[in-house]
């Protein structure tokens, strides 16, 4: 996947949490992305609902029709408007709606925000400013060097040069937090119209954190074409190669020839066993069968901690299900779930020794909007100059391991909107399922885009796991 196509994906998730009428512009006026609620309102609507975005850039301009365009700018200076329009709610004005869709758009999008007026005291903040700079929400309406008066005027976050409207573009900024640098890039905006600055922090990891997805994402991309090229052409000679030689082991074993017999066995689970790292193959190049649905995590793990536990027994481990209610429901399709934590947990009985614990917890970001599911095992953990590489395919340190079995549960949660993360830390390791939840007023709308999005799988079901 290229650079913009995982930008494009990323703001249709954007989008998609959004209350009111949201889109992703160009500047030709071409639609990127568009949420449900869009789409409805353009078709109730009997006027021109797209028009070409404000001449101007980068200041965001209400139009006659109240649209209003909030401008967004890659590293490579790709373009884009967030176009909003707002729906006034009983009771509240058309500038106040506008003013509490800006505002949820601005604490979904994961930077930090500060707007200042030209005499430099705060207007507005997001949750993330306060957070990251240690600003309590009591300090709107203050001076933002009185905030800050204890720093040198060009480390605090809003220098006088931003404050009187100079513009920068990805200006490196590092911030002392809990005494660890926290690097970032500034941008800040003059917003003329109503005599206003714009600051947005960004977390220069995160840019990093991306590059090596897109990385990834064109390696099994790669992978995928290369798989949907080859293993049918391996598949049809293994199908004739194993009617030979059920044939065969029929007639041995028919004249008694029990030795041969069980040579032909052997050479027939040899066979199966090709035939399964192809469907592994297979998994990573053809889009999953994905069924979605409202779910409840709970309800999921339990469906499959008896044949975990049943599992983990045989090994003399003890398998701890820690996840319960109350937890916010989340869009996704349960046997795929279920599938990757098989596959996850029985990673984790490989790397425990005998008597040792597996638990499964789970833990809500409400910043993020994600639910995680952990799987915390008491192994010996990852070397630290491993832990990247394991979601590699064909990477594996096991004597019999294929190096699929992690790529794949990746490729499953990415098409359900997560990511699974590793961390290891010298002793144990905790494998961390990350899925984005929907609150329950929302569930139905998401749970109908699901279904919009859900593909038939034109091979046939996945195998029911991943070794």
């Amino acid at each position: 996947m290229s650079e913009r196509g995982v930008f494009n994906s990323a703001l249709q998730r954007f989008v998609d949490h959004l209350p009111l009428p949201a889109a992703v512009i160009d500047e030709t006026g071409r639609l990127l992305v568009k949420n449900t609620a869009w789409t409805e309102a353009a078709a109730a609507s009997s006027a021109d609902f797209v028009r070409e975005p404000p001449a101007s850039w980068p200041a965001p301009q209400p139009r006659e029709d109240q649209m209003f365009w909030l401008p967004l700018e890659t590293a490579d200076r790709f373009r884009t408007y967030l176009a909003i329009r707002p729906a006034a709610a009983s009771g509240e004005g058309e500038k106040d709606v506008r003013r509490r869709a800006l505002e949820e758009a601005f604490e979904r999008y994961h930077a930090a925000f500060l707007v200042l007026d030209r005499k430099g005291r705060i207007l507005w903040m997001n949750a993330l400013f306060r957070r990251w700079f240690f600003v309590p929400a009591a300090a709107v309406g203050r001076p933002i060097a009185d905030v800050f008066r204890h720093l040198p005027e060009e480390q605090t976050p809003a220098p006088k040069r931003l404050i009187a409207g100079g513009e920068v573009r990805e200006e490196p900024f590092t911030w002392m937090r809990n005494g660890k640098p926290l690097h970032l890039v500034r941008d800040s905006y003059a917003l003329g119209d109503i005599g206003a600055v714009l600051l947005a922090f960004k977390e220069i990891g995160r840019y990093a954190n991306i590059d090596d997805k897109i990385l990834r994402a064109d390696r099994l991309a790669t992978i995928g074409q290369m798989a949907a090229g080859t293993a049918h052409e391996i598949r049809n000679p293994l199908t004739s190669l194993r009617g030979f030689l059920q044939l065969l082991e029929t007639s041995l074993a028919e004249h008694g020839l029990e030795k041969e017999r069980e040579y032909v066995h052997l050479m027939l689970k040899e066979i199966l066993r090709i035939n399964a790292l192809v469907d592994q193959f297979l998994l990573l190049g053809k889009p999953q069968a994905v069924r979605y649905r409202k779910l409840r995590l709970p309800a999921v793990v339990a469906e499959i901690v008896p044949v975990l536990a049943g599992e983990a027994m045989l090994h003399d481990i003890v398998l701890e299900n820690r996840v319960q209610e109350p937890l916010p429901p989340i869009i996704g399709d349960p046997e795929l779930i279920k599938q990757v934590l098989l596959n996850i947990v029985k990673n984790a009985i490989e790397a425990v020794e005998r008597q040792g614990t597996i638990t499964l917890t789970v833990d809500v970001d409400p910043e993020m909007r994600t639910v995680h599911l952990n799987v915390h095992d008491t192994g010996p953990g990852i070397p630290p100059y491993l832990v990247d590489r394991i979601f590699d395919p064909f990477f594996t340190t096991k004597k019999d391991g294929t190096g699929l079995g992690l790529a794949v549960c990746q490729r499953i949660i990415q098409d359900l909107g997560g990511q699974i993360r590793v961390i290891s830390k010298g002793f144990g390791t905790t494998m961390q399922i990350v899925l984005p939840y929907v609150d329950d007023t929302e569930s139905g709308a998401a749970e109908a885009r699901g279904r919009k999005r859900d593909t038939e799988d034109p091979n046939g079901p996945a195998p029911d796991s991943i070794r």
